[in-house]
């Protein structure tokens, strides 16, 4: 079972604010966190198996900026 929850944060090492969990199971994180500039998010993925974070593919408003996204 994670240890992770929706709406828990997580820092990764080198960012500076933190990331918001938006959806989890035991393998996979959503996370967001605010893109001021835009107004809009950044998204990354983490798999917790293979302990990999996919990349911040997805800036300015292409689709994930709410949970229903």
């Amino acid at each position: 079972m994670s240890k992770f929850k929706v709406g828990d944060k997580v820092h990764f090492k080198g960012e500076r604010n933190a990331f918001t969990i938006r959806a989890c199971d035991s393998r996979y994180l959503i996370c967001t966190k605010p893109f001021n500039p835009r107004k809009t998010v950044l998204y990354t993925i983490v798999d917790l198996q293979e302990k990999v974070r996919g990349t911040e593919n997805l800036v300015f408003c292409m689709g994930f900026e709410t949970d229903e996204d």
